[in-house]
C-alpha cells in the first residue's frame, strides 16, 4: 500500500487531524527497513556539556554577574544557555521578585542564605 493511501485511509479515520503524507512515508520508511514498534525509542539521559564548556561559563560569570547569557554564548562555544540553567543550577532573579520574597519571608530570610564558610 502506499503511502498516500495509507493517508487517505488515516484521513478518514481522524479527520483533518492525522498526521501529513510526509510522516506516513517517514513511517513506511521505517516499518519496511524492520521497525516492530510505533514508540519511540528510548534514549539514555540528556545531551552532555563538557566540564570545560561549564567551567568556562562559570568563570565568564563570575568575573562579570551581570553578564547576559547572549553576551556568553557569543564569546563560549557550546551552549550556554542551557549550562547556566542545568549544570550550574543558576536562575534568573529580578530585584522585584527577590524584595518580594524578603517581604513575605522576614523572620527566615537570614536563616535561609547560604553562607560559604560557616565552621
Amino acid at each position: 500500500m502506499s503511502p498516500v493511501d495509507i493517508h487517505r485511509h488515516l484521513a478518514e479515520v481522524y479527520g483533518v487531524k492525522c498526521m501529513c503524507v510526509q510522516h506516513v512515508r517517514k513511517w513506511r520508511r521505517e516499518f519496511s527497513a524492520g521497525r516492530k514498534e510505533v514508540h519511540d525509542e528510548e534514549q539514555v539521559g540528556s545531551l552532555s556539556v563538557s566540564e570545560a564548556v561549564v567551567e568556562m561559563v562559570q568563570r565568564g560569570m563570575l568575573q562579570n554577574r551581570r553578564i547576559a547569557v547572549r553576551e556568553l554564548a557569543a564569546r563560549i562555544p557550546g551552549s550556554p544557555y542551557g549550562t547556566v540553567e542545568k549544570a550550574l543550577e543558576y536562575h534568573k532573579c529580578c530585584a522585584r521578585q527577590f524584595m518580594q520574597k524578603c517581604q513575605e519571608n522576614k523572620e527566615g530570610l537570614l536563616d535561609s542564605i547560604v553562607r560559604e564558610d560557616e565552621s
